[in-house]
């Protein structure tokens, strides 16, 4: 999940923005601190966008422009959050389809929690889908 950011730099602070998603900002006093602390911003918006099942902007072509690089766990997560708004369901409809506790369907869902591979799967094919890594070049 590469996003692209634009950078503004302003009183010798340098803000960082993610035009995707939408009040996704932070700042630094390099472009790199500002990256990285806007990369830990997107992660929380998109968090708050699972938590509260809204639908998680795809990124824009990055075009020549500065991107961020999500963990690849944090892109399967939105895959799995956008397959379960697809289907119609809530977490508690995927707790019973794989006979989980609510808690661990939860963390399937945490951005910030490392998921076991086999409990993702699990949960695809409940949704009835079969999720398939893409890599690409390095941005």
């Amino acid at each position: 999940m590469i996003y692209p950011i634009v950078f503004d730099e302003e009183g010798g602070t340098v803000i960082a923005s993610v035009p995707d998603l939408p009040g996704t900002h932070d700042e630094g006093a390099t472009r790199e601190e500002a990256a990285e602390r806007v990369r830990q911003a997107a992660l929380a918006m998109i968090q708050s966008l699972i938590d509260d099942r809204e639908a998680v902007p795809d990124p824009s072509p990055a075009d020549g422009r500065p991107v961020i690089v999500l963990p690849s766990q944090a892109w399967t997560k939105v895959l799995l959050h956008r397959a379960l708004r697809d289907r119609g369901w809530r977490k508690a409809d995927l707790a019973r389809a794989i006979g989980a506790d609510q808690k661990a369907v939860n963390r399937l869902f945490s951005l910030f929690h490392a998921s076991r591979w086999d409990q993702v799967d699990e949960a695809f094919r409940a949704l009835g889908k079969t999720f398939m890594p893409d890599v690409r070049d390095a941005a």
